[in-house]
């Protein structure tokens, strides 16, 4: 299946990087844009979908980026065209637009994948848009979490003890609560993968790597990991298995895990269970 082809817009002002949300789904926030119409290039597309969701002119739009990314709203891929651009006129919410949100102003809204993944990272490595003022979440490369994984689960040993056969897999997503400075201080990841009890099922993927920094936890970071890994497998309508330490069940409880055969024992880490989270009715 061919990606959703959509336009974007990084409009950047002194409150942040512009973003929107549409009343179909009003608490997550996108760039503003669309889906250019027949014969239209990019940069009239933008111009049109500017002016009909917020009332702006489009002044200058330079290509920035091309991000494809799953869709925020849609079960698709989408390939994502965006540009750096400067509007005249006030931007208000029109049309199918329920809110606007500026980012680092406003930092609790839920992020379209590509923004929150791609968009944001790249504006700040740019040096456009400065960097919130706290952890956020985001996806990142498996390489990032090597250090903290390897400090978490296997302490005293290698960093490659932590190197897992499928990282590499572009199906794998690694999650990480990120500090302003670039350092991971809690990570997770998810990929397809079948459970042990039946090797051949499909419609499973498998929650690993769960790692929270000794001096960040409690404070919510391993919770918003977790809630980023299964929001992104529940855009698949997957059930999700893993392996827990018996001393952290709560823990994934509080997510509808439940356990799964008897308690079996890692020779590093100790007692764990198999834990599975059935699919999310969509």
């Amino acid at each position: 299946m061919s990606p959703l082809l959509v336009v974007g817009a990084a409009v950047l002002t002194g409150r942040g990087l512009l973003l929107v949300s549409k009343q179909a789904a009003p608490t997550t926030f996108y760039l503003p844009g669309g889906k250019p119409e027949p014969g239209e290039s990019h940069r009239q597309a933008l111009a049109r979908e500017l002016h009909e969701e917020l009332g702006v002119h489009v002044a200058t739009a330079t290509p920035l980026l091309r991000v494809n990314a799953p869709a925020a709203l849609e079960d698709a891929e989408l390939e994502m065209h965006v540009f750096a651009a400067t509007v005249t006129g006030v931007p208000r919410a029109a049309a199918e637009i329920a809110q606007l949100s500026w980012w680092p102003e406003r930092t609790d809204s839920t992020l379209a994948p590509a923004i929150r993944d791609v968009v944001i990272p790249e504006l700040e490595r740019l040096g456009r848009l400065r960097p919130a003022p706290h952890p956020v979440v985001r996806r990142v490369p498996a390489a990032d979490t090597v250090a903290l994984r390897s400090e978490v689960l296997r302490p005293g040993l290698p960093p490659e003890a932590v190197v897992k056969p499928g990282d590499d897999d572009p199906h794998t997503w690694f999650f990480a609560a990120v500090e302003p400075g670039g350092r991971p201080i809690a990570t997770v990841n998810v990929r397809p993968a079948a459970p042990p009890w039946d090797a051949e099922a499909d419609g499973y993927w498998q929650l690993r790597g769960m790692a929270p920094a000794a001096d960040a936890r409690g404070n919510g970071h391993a919770r918003a990991v977790v809630d980023a890994a299964l929001g992104h497998v529940d855009r698949v309508g997957a059930r999700v298995w893993c392996n827990a330490r018996t001393g952290v069940l709560g823990f994934y409880r509080r997510f509808g895990f439940e356990g799964v055969g008897e308690v079996w024992h890692d020779p590093v880490s100790g007692p764990h269970l198999c834990l599975l989270r059935p699919a999310l009715q969509r």
